[in-house]
C-alpha cells in the first residue's frame, strides 16, 4: 500500500459513514398563507398571490408584536396618536 492511501484512510474519522446513508430527509414546506406546497420561486409561500396577500398583512399593520412593558405601551400609544394627528 502507498502512503497515500494511509493518508486518506487516517484521515477519516472512526465509525463515520460515508455516502447518503445517514442523510435525514426535508420534510416537505407548507406555504406561510394557504398551506399548500411551497414553490421554490415564490418561497415560503406557493404563489405570488399569497407573497402579496402576505405584504398586504405587513403594510395593513396586521402583524404586531406583543408588548409587556407599561412604558413601551404608552410610548406606542403616544407614537400612533402622534402618526393620527400627522395625517
Amino acid at each position: 500500500m502507498s502512503t497515500q492511501d494511509d493518508k486518506s484512510e487516517a484521515a477519516k474519522p472512526s465509525g463515520a459513514v460515508v455516502g447518503t446513508d445517514n442523510v435525514v430527509p426535508l420534510k416537505p414546506r407548507k406555504c406561510a398563507q394557504c398551506n399548500k406546497p411551497v414553490v421554490h420561486q415564490f418561497r415560503p409561500f406557493c404563489s405570488r398571490r399569497c407573497a402579496n396577500l402576505d405584504l398586504g398583512n405587513w403594510f395593513d399593520e396586521s402583524y404586531r408584536v406583543p408588548i409587556d412593558d407599561p412604558d413601551e405601551i404608552e410610548e406606542a400609544l403616544r407614537d400612533s396618536e402622534n402618526r393620527g394627528q400627522d395625517e
